[in-house]
C-alpha cells in the first residue's frame, strides 16, 4: 500500500478546496525561516548585487531591465534592409557595393550593372531584382536596352 500525505489547498474558487497527494519522501519547503531556503536566497544573483544600479526595487524595474536586455537582440528595420540587400548565398553586402565574381546569386555585380543585352554600350544601367535573385539564388536584373528594338528588348533578364 502506498503511503503519502493528503494536503488541501485553496482553489481560485472561494467555496471549494482541492486536494493533492504527495509521496512521503517529498519535502515541501515553504517557511522564510527554513535554513535551506535562506542559504539558497543569499547565494542568488539578486542577493549578491553589489551596486544599486544592478538591483531592482519593484516589478516595474525588473520589467524595464528585461526590456533593455531584449533591446540588444531586437531586429531593426535597418538591419532587415541590410540583410535583404545582401547576398543570401555568399553573404557579401550589395548595399556596400560588394559582389563576388564566383557566386551565381551575385553575378559579379552589386545592386546595379551595365545593360545586360549590349554589355553597357547603350549607357543604360540595370537594377538587381532582389526578390527574384534571392528566390532563384541566381542574379536577376531589371532594365531595358536602348539599342535593341522595343519588341525584342527584355524587361528583365537572367545574368549569364
Amino acid at each position: 500500500m502506498a503511503t503519502g500525505v493528503l494536503v488541501s489547498y485553496p482553489s481560485p474558487v472561494l467555496h471549494e478546496s482541492r486536494s493533492a497527494v504527495f509521496k512521503k519522501d517529498l519535502c515541501i519547503r515553504h517557511s522564510k525561516s527554513d535554513p535551506v531556503l535562506v542559504t539558497l536566497s543569499q547565494n542568488s544573483p539578486l542577493a549578491r548585487c553589489s551596486d544599486q544600479e544592478s538591483c531592482w526595487d519593484s516589478i516595474e524595474d525588473l520589467a524595464q531591465q528585461h526590456l533593455l536586455t531584449q533591446g540588444a537582440d531586437a531586429v531593426t528595420l535597418e538591419g532587415l534592409k541590410n540583410h535583404y540587400n545582401s547576398c543570401f548565398t555568399c553573404g557579401v553586402s550589395w548595399y556596400q557595393d560588394h559582389a563576388s565574381l564566383d557566386c551565381a546569386e551575385c553575378g559579379g555585380y552589386a545592386l546595379r550593372r551595365p545593360c545586360l543585352h549590349c554589355n553597357g554600350s547603350c549607357d543604360e544601367v540595370w537594377s538587381r531584382d532582389l526578390d527574384a535573385s534571392h528566390k532563384l539564388r541566381r542574379a536577376q536584373w531589371l532594365g531595358e536596352c536602348k539599342k535593341a528594338p522595343q519588341d525584342a528588348a527584355p524587361k528583365s533578364q537572367q545574368d549569364s
